[in-house]
């Protein structure tokens, strides 16, 4: 039987193995997830930037479908896109496809749930009242061309069905970066939806009365570090995957990859000289645009079968992150992006690199 401690600021649960003589045991802080930014908006969150926060962040968002459906072959949560909101996390990569007229969400030839199914829970959980910031980058089209997206676009934008009442609305161009923007901004009033879409698709005119040439305020370009055209992206984040199933290789192996970078996450960020300095927050093609936000790509990938491998990585999410501060350049981890993100404990981590701890 499980027995668990708690003094109020952190819990531990200790149980015996059901197969072996052993024990097992994890450790927990002890606070409210799905309301842990508007818990601390006024105090401590409100004035800090989007670029001087640590997010939860989830790899491959939507594939949570399981059971005995073909969709388990590509499965990298448990929670649906509302269990991991209350679970805390607030970037999500998510990756729509157009089938038989509709929306859904895949990774790769792997189909996922129906984007409405997404968009409701989504709803749901700013309907509960959470004043919190989802991040929702969009990207990997499939099936996709300009009067799709321009679909996909609407769909998101509708104020019924969509994140319509939800989402963060700045006139294009930005005067000022995403960002550069607070917290308090994007939650002056409610819990707030911040839509990026990656590739070279154009968002649909608004309607009128606003100009026909401006694109709606409620979506805006998202470029990787490095993109072509970064000047295009209204956010830019360096995500620069290891592609291995070893741990150490994926967190710590300074052997030259892409781009002359580390291989390894944590040298590509604190950097691994003569070489290569690490992460300056300037982007690869074009060092006048900023890259926003650092990634941490803390993900190993197999073939199939993530749970297991998602186990190793996650495990060490706290030992290697709790207490990481910034580098050279001063740049900080801004996104600690898992799968299975429910057991990495990110949440955690996060509140912690960003002073929220309970205390």
């Amino acid at each position: 039987m499980p027995q668990i401690a708690c003094n109020g600021r952190a819990a531990v649960q200790v149980h015996v193995s059901e197969n072996f003589p052993e024990l097992y045991a994890d450790a927990s802080l002890v606070f409210n997830r799905a309301r842990w930014m508007g818990d601390h908006l006024e105090a401590i969150l409100g004035g800090k930037k989007l670029n001087q926060l640590a997010l939860p962040a989830s790899h491959d968002a939507a594939m949570y479908p399981g059971g005995f459906s073909f969709s388990i072959l590509g499965k990298t949560k448990d929670l649906n896109i509302y269990g991991q909101l209350a679970y805390g996390v607030r970037y999500f990569d998510l990756r729509p496809k157009y089938k038989n007229d509709d929306f859904i969400l895949h990774h790769d030839i792997i189909d996922g749930p129906q984007l409405s199914d997404v968009l409701d829970q989504i709803r749901q959980f700013f309907e509960e009242g959470h004043r919190e910031l989802a991040v929702l980058k969009f990207s990997h089209y499939d099936g996709f061309d300009q009067d799709v997206f321009s679909k996909f676009c609407l769909r998101i934008l509708d104020k019924t069905s969509g994140l319509g009442n939800w989402l963060y609305y700045a006139n294009r161009p930005l005067e000022t970066r995403l960002a550069d923007r607070t917290l308090s901004t994007y939650l002056a009033k409610q819990g707030t939806a911040l839509v990026v879409c990656d590739g070279s698709y154009l968002f649909p005119p608004s309607p009128s009365p606003s100009p026909p040439s401006t694109s709606p305020g409620g979506l805006f370009y998202y470029r990787d570090w490095e993109s072509s055209d970064p000047g295009n992206g209204d956010l830019t984040v360096f995500d620069i995957y290891s592609n291995t199933t070893s741990f150490d290789t994926m967190a710590n192996s300074k052997d030259p990859s892409e781009y002359g970078l580390p291989r390894g996450q944590l040298p590509k960020f604190r950097g691994n000289p003569p070489s290569y300095q690490g992460f300056n927050g300037k982007c690869l093609n074009d060092a006048s645009i900023p890259c926003d936000l650092f990634l941490l790509s803390w993900t190993l990938t197999p073939i199939t079968a993530v749970w297991p491998f998602s186990r190793l990585a996650n495990k060490e999410l706290v030992d290697n992150m709790a207490a990481t501060g910034s580098n050279g350049f001063g740049q900080t981890v801004n996104l600690l992006y898992t799968d299975y993100s429910e057991y990495s404990r990110s949440t955690d981590v996060a509140v912690i690199r960003n002073g929220c701890a309970p205390t």
